[in-house]
């Protein structure tokens, strides 16, 4: 992969971070008041960035030759990604109990892979 296409990429990649996380963010709230309009659309934009991280993930962790750091945050994105989801299921639930466990877990992950993101950049 060319140095100029890497570098836009990882800025691409660099930029979705944020955006996820406003977007969950969002969407946690819609779900905690029962928003229903624009629920679906925000959870498809939710999809899309995490779909946009994996795909840029996977290719800068090709580019590098899979060192052992991006390996360990792609898994750890990977389990960010599913207390997400699961997170959102235990609200629609009513079952508070499960879902701050849920969400203290994806916001020590997401710190984790922010930390090792903001790391691998100095």
């Amino acid at each position: 992969m060319p140095a100029q296409t890497f570098r836009i990429m990882a800025a691409f990649h660099g930029a979705i971070w944020p955006l996820l996380f406003v977007a969950f963010l969002c969407l946690l709230l819609m779900v905690w008041g029962r928003v229903q309009r624009g629920r679906k659309l925000v959870r498809f934009f939710v999809w899309q960035c995490q779909f946009l991280l994996f795909v840029t993930g996977l290719a800068m962790t090709y580019t590098y030759g899979f060192p052992f750091e991006f390996i360990f945050k792609g898994i750890l994105a990977l389990f960010l990604v599913y207390t997400m989801e699961a997170s959102i299921g235990k609200l629609k639930k009513q079952d508070y109990r499960s879902f701050f466990i849920m969400i203290g877990g994806a916001i020590s992950i997401a710190l984790i892979v922010v930390y090792i993101g903001i790391r691998n950049l100095l």
